[in-house]
């Protein structure tokens, strides 16, 4: 039986107001996690040792962007319905995440967690990190919600 309710199963849903208290409450919550991560962030942008961070130009080799590969990407992710954790979309997803990732980077980490909501609902989640030119010595971090 699947977590979120399989075929002939009844599954009794929170009423509208629970929903949206623990969408406030996890609104709340992803707010300070932005609040923390720009902190963090802004803390390791300058040089260090009491430096000014100067303007450097640099060259970076990046593939054109493909429009019509772009396109067919996001049909792909849409075409496996609800990504909902739990559910084969989710699953999915991240399957094929990680397939496109490891066409593209140098290197694709998974790293899975188990989270608790506020409500006490237990998910299973995992953070996809992919890294591209780690010896070039430039770095970006790019954060997103991959479901």
């Amino acid at each position: 039986v699947a977590p979120w309710g399989g075929f002939g199963e009844i599954v009794r849903l929170p009423d509208v107001e629970t929903l949206e208290r623990e969408q406030d409450e996890e609104e709340v919550m992803m707010r300070w996690l932005w609040v923390a991560n720009l902190i963090l962030v802004s803390l390791g942008c300058g040089e260090g040792h009491g430096g000014s961070a100067g303007s450097v130009s640099v060259r970076v080799d990046r593939p054109a962007f493909d429009a019509t590969r772009a396109f067919k990407d996001l049909e792909t992710q849409v075409a496996f319905g609800p990504r909902i954790p739990g559910s084969e979309g989710h699953t999915r997803q991240l399957v094929w995440l990680e397939s496109r990732l490891l066409e593209l980077a140098d290197t694709v980490f998974l790293d899975p967690f188990e989270h608790v909501t506020a409500q006490g609902h237990e998910l299973s989640l995992t953070n996809v990190i992919a890294r591209f030119g780690p010896d070039s010595g430039e770095r970006l971090l790019l954060l997103t919600h991959w479901d």
